[in-house]
C-alpha cells in the first residue's frame, strides 16, 4: 500500500490485522530499516492529514478474516493451511548450484499429486545408509501443504463477503476454487500468493467491448466460461484484462489473451484423451531462465503429446496482430521473422533440457529443468485433471524430466 501511495494510486486505507496468538504485544511485519521508515511516514498517529490507519484485532483459532458484519474491500490470509511430513526419496544427480532438484511425485493416498525435493546427488548412499540405521526417523523429509475441505468452505465464505480474496500460503493449491474467479498466481518469498475475485463483472466489460469491434455478440455466461479458461491457462493474464485506474481497455492485449484460447482449443481439439498437456510460460522464472520475451502481449505454450512412450513438443507463439510483416514473412518457401526466431530459441533450449545425455550439459540447464517442472507440476494440481489422470501424467513427465524418454 506504501507503494501505491507512492505512485499516486492511492490516497488513503484502513488495516486491520487479525491475530490468533493475542499474548504477543506487537505485530512482527518483518521489513527492513528502509521499509519500516517508508511505512511510519504514511501511518504514523502523528501526521496532520493523516489518511492510512492500521489496526490490531484479536480472534479465536477457528475463526478467518473480519466477522459478517465487517465491511472491507481486500482480505488476505496468512498461513492457515495444515502441512503433513512426507518422505523425500533419494536420488542421483549432478551438483546443481543454481537450483535444487525435485521430483514430480504422485500421492496414491491422498491422490495429490507433489514437488518434493529429491535429496541425493553424490550422497544418495549415505542417505539411503542413514536411513536404515534409523529406522526411517533419520531420512529426509519435507512438509507437503495442502487446503483441506474444512478451510476451504471457511475461505469460500469469505471470498463471498469481500470483494478481493488474497491466499498467501507456504503452498496454494492451483485447484483452490473460490469467489468467481481466480485472477492472480505467484510465488512472493517463501509463499505462493492466489487472489480471487466476488464477480466476474470487472473482467466481463472489456471482453464484450473488443468482441463488439467485431460485431460479435457474447453472453455474461461464455463470457464467465472464457475467463473460467483464461484463468486455468494463465497465472497472471486476467489481471491484464480489468481496465487500469483510468479506466481504460488494452484492446491489444484483450485480443492476444483470447489469441492464445483459440490456440489452446485448437491444440486440444483434435487429440485422444489422455494423450496432450499445455503449459504457458508466462511466469518471471520462465522467462527469465527461457530467454523469453517480456512482452506483455505475447504467450508462450508448450504441448506434450505423448503416442506409444513417446513425446512430441511442440512449442506455440501466439500473435494477434492485422500487419504479419512485422512477426514473419515467408520467402522462397521459408518462414523468417522475430515471431519464428522466438520458437526456434525455445525449442533448442527444451531440447537441452530434455535431452538423454547429460554429462557436458551447462551449468544453467539443471535450473531451466527445474523452472520447467514447476510448471508442468502446477498444470497437474489443476481441478480439470482427475486422480487417474494425475497419476498417469505424473509418471511420464518424471520419466521425460529424467531423460528417460524420447522426444
Amino acid at each position: 500500500m506504501v507503494k501505491l501511495h507512492d505512485d499516486d494510486a492511492l490516497d488513503g486505507a484502513h488495516i486491520v490485522v487479525y491475530r490468533h496468538q493475542p499474548a504477543r504485544l506487537s505485530v512482527e511485519l518483518r521489513l527492513d530499516e528502509d521499509d519500516e521508515d517508508r511505512v511510519a511516514q504514511v501511518f504514523q498517529a502523528s501526521n496532520v492529514d493523516r489518511r492510512f490507519t492500521f489496526e490490531v484485532r484479536d480472534r479465536p483459532s477457528d475463526e478467518v478474516g473480519p466477522g459478517a458484519d465487517e465491511q472491507f474491500h481486500v482480505a488476505v490470509v496468512f498461513d492457515h493451511s495444515r502441512g503433513r511430513t512426507n518422505r523425500a526419496r533419494p536420488a542421483t544427480h549432478p551438483i546443481q548450484p543454481l537450483a535444487v532438484p525435485r521430483r514430480i511425485h504422485y500421492s496414491a493416498i491422498h491422490k495429490t499429486v507433489e514437488l518434493e525435493p529429491a535429496p541425493g546427488g553424490l550422497f544418495e548412499s549415505y542417505y539411503k545408509v542413514v536411513g536404515r540405521i534409523s529406522e526411517g526417523s533419520g531420512q529426509a523429509s519435507y512438509l507437503a501443504v495442502h487446503q483441506d475441505e474444512e478451510l476451504r468452505e471457511t475461505l469460500g465464505a469469505l471470498a463471498r463477503r469481500v470483494a478481493w480474496t488474497a491466499v498467501a500460503d507456504r503452498r496454494v493449491d492451483r485447484d483452490l476454487a473460490i469467489g468467481a474467479l481466480r485472477i492472480f498466481t505467484a510465488t512472493e518469498g517463501e509463499r505462493d500468493i492466489a487472489a480471487f475475485a466476488r464477480t466476474t463483472a470487472a473482467f466481463r466489460r472489456p471482453l464484450r467491448e473488443v468482441a463488439r469491434h467485431y460485431n460479435t455478440f457474447i453472453t455474461n455466461r461464455e463470457l464467465n466460461e472464457l475467463l473460467q479458461q483464461l484463468s486455468e491457462l494463465l497465472d497472471s493474464g486476467l489481471l491484464n484484462v480489468k481496465p487500469d485506474h483510468t479506466g481504460r481497455t488494452n484492446e491489444s492485449r484483450i485480443k492476444g489473451l483470447l489469441a492464445t484460447l483459440i490456440t489452446v482449443r485448437w491444440y486440444r481439439k483434435n487429440a485422444a484423451s489422455g494423450t496432450r498437456l499445455l503449459i504457458s510460460l508466462d511466469g518471471q522464472d520462465a522467462r527469465r531462465w527461457m530467454h523469453l520475451s517480456d512482452d506483455p502481449l505475447r504467450a508462450d505454450l508448450v504441448g506434450f503429446e505423448w503416442t506409444n512412450d513417446h513425446c512430441t513438443v511442440t512449442v506455440i507463439e501466439v500473435k494477434s496482430v492485422e500487419a504479419t510483416t512485422d512477426e514473419y514473412v515467408i520467402k522462397n518457401g521459408i518462414v523468417s521473422g522475430p515471431a519464428v526466431d522466438q520458437m526456434l530459441a525455445t525449442r533448442r533450449l527444451l531440447a537441452t533440457i530434455l535431452a538423454e545425455q547429460r554429462d557436458n550439459e551447462l551449468i544453467t540447464t539443471p535450473a531451466r529443468r527445474e523452472v520447467l517442472r514447476e510448471h508442468l507440476y502446477r498444470e497437474l494440481t489443476k481441478g480439470a485433471y482427475s486422480p487417474d489422470a494425475r497419476k498417469l501424467w505424473a509418471d511420464r513427465l518424471r520419466r521425460l524430466l529424467d531423460g528417460k524418454v524420447k522426444v
